[in-house]
């Protein structure tokens, strides 16, 4: 596994960011190149409106504001559309949503959100799906990028159902977001890192949290530090009535990471599940210093690859500093994260 982060490399410096307009944030005194709006005069009405007329290749900042509002809309941010920051009044107020599922559309063509550029930061952004049939399997957030991308998403809300948040390749770091789903809630081949994090789980008879795709020995891992699986709002009292799970395999290299975080009671002590036809002996799923009523592992799965660990120096290899490659494209960012490990 060390082998695995000692491979990878640093990127291009192609940057897209998504920022919060707030009085007390930077942003206040930045002049917009751009303004979405669904009620200013000047304004374009859709967020694909405004990016239509970006610049490509900018080699200097290019400024978008998205004002309050609900925006029904697919967005599309090809990888030639650089240096473009895009601010929005705030995750409780701009909201994007489409409503794309299967079987209507392929699962992977039914993100609110695709193909992302090489480095984009999303801040205070909520992303939502309409779900219209018990039958569908909605896809709210689509990461598909044809290159190796750079992704941080800070204080974000993802709304879906089943097959919330696709992270299909890449290295990204979610920071203090909000994922709501029911099966397969996060799940993909990329380099992921989710810290303080919550994850929560909405009605369904069964749930799957991660649901992690490594095929090979390819880097690809999911670690998950510092936050919480737990049920949505509203649902808790009902919790009785649903079995979840930490997650299962997708491929055989399937590789998870859950350490410093809270397991609530609802998620069935055996924690993972297999997949029916996957096999279990290649996969590399670790345990580290969890709290919560499900932390305690003597009921895991047997599984070869399976670890409960206590030493700090084994989980070195899995924080942000060495999984992201060092994190110095984090840094360019200036969005807080924590670089090693809490619990020591």
């Amino acid at each position: 596994m060390l082998a695995l982060m000692m491979a990878m490399r640093a990127m291009m410096a192609i940057s897209i960011y998504f920022a919060t307009h707030h009085r007390h944030h930077a942003t206040t005194n930045i002049r917009y190149n751009k303004t979405v709006s669904k009620t200013d005069p000047g304004a374009y009405r859709t967020v694909g409106e405004a990016l239509a007329v970006v610049p490509i290749n900018q080699a200097q900042m290019f400024y978008v504001h998205i004002s309050a509002g609900v925006y029904v809309e697919r967005v599309l941010i090809l990888e030639n559309l650089t240096n473009m920051v895009l601010i929005v009044d705030g995750a409780d107020v701009t909201k994007v949503t489409m409503n794309r599922h299967a079987p209507e559309f392929p699962t992977f063509q039914s993100g609110t959100l695709s193909d992302l550029p090489v480095l984009v930061s999303l801040q205070n952004l909520s992303l939502f799906e309409i779900l219209s049939g018990q039958d569908l399997r909605p896809l709210l957030l689509s990461f598909r990028p044809k290159y190796v991308h750079l992704q941080m998403h800070y204080k974000c809300t993802f709304l879906g159902f089943q097959d919330t948040l696709y992270a299909k390749a890449g290295k990204h770091l979610f920071r203090k977001c909000d994922i709501y789903g029911t099966i397969a809630v996060i799940f993909g081949e990329a380099i992921a890192v989710f810290q303080t994090c919550n994850i929560f789980a909405r009605a369904s008879n069964v749930i799957y949290f991660i649901v992690q795709g490594r095929r090979n020995l390819s880097p690809s891992a999911f670690v998950f530090q510092n936050s919480s699986f737990t049920v949505a709002p509203g649902i808790e009292p009902h919790i009785s009535e649903y079995v979840a799970y930490l997650g299962r395999p997708w491929f055989a290299y399937s590789t998870v990471v859950v350490m410093e975080r809270f397991l609530d009671s609802f998620i069935s002590p055996p924690g993972w599940e297999i997949w029916p036809g996957k096999p279990t002996d290649k996969l590399t799923y670790v345990e580290y210093k969890n709290r919560g009523p499900r932390a305690d592992t003597s009921h895991r799965l047997n599984w070869t690859g399976y670890r409960a660990l206590e030493d700090a120096t084994a989980m070195k290899q899995f924080t942000v500093q060495e999984i992201l490659h060092r994190e110095s494209w984090i840094r360019r960012t200036g969005i807080p994260y924590t670089v090693g490990l809490i619990y020591v």
